[in-house]
């Protein structure tokens, strides 16, 4: 996470909740469980292809008391790469307040052939988290970063 000035609700955490999951990850299937709560699209990489996974959208979390979110599924299939980020990664925007944008993600991720060098300490999730940081960083170079930026990345293999 690369907080603006301070961390202000932009987050995202994972913890193992038994011997087969990583949250709603089952290691076993693939088989990834979710509810949106006003996150951005997440993006599946398969076979190098980027492609936005467009869950049925719902109230940010905390918006109003007892709010029931529905729960959607994810198949993921060997070597799938899952990027789940906060919205000022496509929000960051430059001297001109042009915005990243969706699209240049999505192309970004979208390496096909030319896949990342491994990052030694954590993969093809690490480099594609470092791609991304600094694709944003060139983007915005000059302006001011105004929200947290966090990312999360999950090759399942």
């Amino acid at each position: 996470m690369v907080a603006a000035k301070e961390v202000g609700g932009d987050f995202y955490d994972f913890y193992i909740l038994g011997e087969n999951t990583l949250g709603y990850l089952d290691l076993k299937t693939g088989n990834v469980r979710v509810a949106n709560a006003g996150h951005n699209p997440p993006i599946l990489i398969h076979d190098g292809k980027a492609e936005y996974v467009r869950f049925k959208p719902g109230l940010m979390l905390a918006m109003y008391d007892d709010i029931r979110y529905n729960e959607q599924a994810l198949q993921l299939q060997k070597g799938d790469v899952l990027y789940l980020y906060t919205d000022d990664v496509t929000e960051a925007m430059d001297v001109h307040d042009n915005l990243y944008g969706e699209d240049r993600l999505k192309d970004l991720l979208s390496y096909a052939d030319r896949v990342p060098e491994p990052d030694e300490r954590n993969g093809l999730v690490g480099s594609i988290c470092k791609m991304v940081t600094a694709d944003v960083t060139k983007y915005t170079i000059g302006a001011e970063q105004s929200d947290d930026i966090t990312m999360l990345c999950i090759r399942y293999l």
